[in-house]
């Protein structure tokens, strides 16, 4: 068996820049507090947003940062249409009483430690009203 890591040691940034500029859309549902907050759930992964991060932050969320749902793109047969369900946040549990002093969470390569996560619902559309997904052309 071998193992393949297409992406390994690639530049994130051009990476993700392929990706929007292919037409995939994706919109952010999870982000780590020690880096983004919750203004951030429910955005789209574009240029603007990946402009707006801040430099530790990888453009890709590979460091845990964010997380993402792709809801459009050339490979799909059909848009996946969501609206912006609830928001909540979840503190990150100590996994032992007695290593309270480190976080139960921390990002390999940084040195920020979340306490805790953003998280957004994507229901589908038509199921909630607070806010739809724009259309992503993909050609």
């Amino acid at each position: 068996m071998c193992a393949l890591f297409p992406l390994w040691k690639l530049d994130t940034r051009t990476v993700i820049g392929e990706f929007i500029d292919l037409g995939f859309g994706s919109i952010v549902c999870c982000v780590s507090d020690a880096y983004l907050d919750e203004t951030a759930l429910g955005r789209i992964v574009d240029w603007d947003f990946i402009n707006t991060l801040p430099p530790d932050v990888d453009p890709c969320g590979e460091n845990g940062e964010f997380h993402s749902f792709a809801y459009a793109g050339p490979i799909f047969n059909d848009r996946i249409d969501v609206t912006i369900g609830e928001k909540v946040y979840r503190r990150v549990e100590q996994t032992d009483a007695d290593d309270a002093a480190t976080p139960a969470v921390s990002p390999s390569s940084n040195t920020r430690a979340a306490k805790g996560f953003w998280f957004c619902d994507l229901l589908p559309k038509g199921q909630d009203d607070s806010g739809s997904v724009p259309k992503v052309d993909s050609q």
